[in-house]
């Protein structure tokens, strides 16, 4: 049994927060929104909060900002929406209150926004919905033998759009980081290499997403950090499900030899239909999580870049044995990280007192039941650890 690991750092996202009615729309031709069955109430961005805060992370909150057009910037925009020339959003818009929600996501201190599209989904130039991958070309159309990314001026429109939009509500959130809607369609890495170009042009410098098999755990794009997250295995909850026990319904999200870094899912999972209820959910999830990380080789990310960062220590530093303790070669992590010296954690078993050299400063972050994790601090990409 290893005394020392380095552990993975679990980041947590919320898909389409944001929304103001959940209903799913797709029988009628418009988009799959939320699923939960109501209009989305204060209440249900203080669970976002309140689940943040009780982790201490800035939990990632994937926004389609079509719900918040008051201007009708997307009248007239064919491809976007179910209703292109008679879109009006702004004549059933409850302004005051959504003036209330951005209020809230301006002060939060746990919820960071995530661009995750304008209206989540593909349309036909008259309104009928073609898919929900709203960044994929869709191959029926296209006759092409996999999905692709938009084509470039098609981006370029979306991105003018969600910004135009997001910026009119003075949320004061800087958008770092890219959720792509219905994930990447199995895309082949070297076909995603034109859509990370684009959007670490809009400023974009996290991709945080259900990638395929074809892609690893975390992983590098032309210098743009690939957060896989695990939506499907180890098994989140059902995309529109809420009033949920996730202790009781769901496997372990961790187990030897499985620790993905992104743990995905749906804003309604954490709600209850009775949003003055949402406090049980919550505290049910904290439970799902604060047991996840009393495992050895697991802990909490404080936010996207915390999570890809020890992500790349995990699945790229190399440990070896010494006699004195171990040896931790961080050069091949650090090159897929562009070269950045980021704080390393490891996590030491109970009763074992690390000691670093001269050069490393070694400082205790957190303390659980039966391990201590250690924050590790060096210009080296060699580390010698003496326990």
């Amino acid at each position: 049994m290893e005394n020392l690991i380095i552990p993975v750092a679990i980041q947590i996202c919320l898909d389409d927060v944001g929304w103001d009615k959940g209903t799913d729309m797709r029988v009628s031709g418009g988009q799959s929104r939320t699923g939960i069955p109501r209009f989305h109430e204060y209440e249900d961005y203080e669970a976002v909060e309140m689940l943040g805060r009780a982790l201490n992370q800035r939990i990632l909150c994937a926004l389609c900002v079509m719900d918040w057009d008051k201007e009708n910037l997307l009248r007239g925009q064919r491809g976007i929406t179910h209703m292109p020339d008679t879109w009006d959003r702004a004549a059933e818009i409850d302004i005051p209150k959504m003036e209330r929600f951005a209020a809230f996501i301006k002060d939060s201190r746990y919820m960071e926004i995530a661009l995750h599209g304008v209206s989540h989904g593909a349309y036909t130039d008259g309104g009928k919905r073609i898919h929900e991958s709203e960044f994929f070309r869709n191959k029926t159309i296209y006759d092409l033998d996999r999905s692709l990314p938009l084509e470039k001026w098609d981006f370029d429109r979306r991105m003018e759009l969600f910004f135009k939009i997001y910026n009119s509500w003075d949320f004061g959130k800087r958008v770092r980081t890219f959720v792509a809607p219905g994930g990447t369609c199995g895309t082949e890495t070297e076909d995603l290499l034109p859509l990370a170009n684009w959007l670490r042009g809009i400023g974009i410098e996290y991709w945080y997403d259900s990638f395929s098999e074809k892609q690893s755990e975390i992983f590098a794009l032309d210098g743009l950090p690939c957060l896989h997250a695990s939506y499907k295995s180890p098994k989140s909850p059902k995309w529109d499900i809420y009033d949920f026990d996730p202790i009781d319904l769901l496997p372990p999200f961790h187990k030897e030899g499985s620790r993905p870094a992104g743990y995905g899912m749906h804003w309604p999972n954490i709600l209850r239909f009775n949003p003055k209820k949402n406090a049980t959910s919550v505290a049910l999830w904290i439970d799902f999580f604060m047991r996840e990380a009393e495992k050895f080789g697991t802990m909490i990310a404080r936010d996207v870049a915390f999570a890809a960062e020890q992500a790349f220590y995990h699945y790229f530093a190399r440990v070896d044995h010494t006699k004195e303790g171990y040896r931790l070669d961080l050069s091949a992590a650090r090159a897929e990280m562009g070269g950045k010296r980021a704080p390393l954690y490891i996590s030491v078993k109970k009763g074992i007192l690390p000691r670093a050299a001269k050069g490393t400063v070694l400082s205790l972050y957190e303390e659980k039941k039966e391990f201590d994790t250690y924050e590790i601090r060096s210009e080296s990409d060699i580390i010698e650890i003496n326990i």
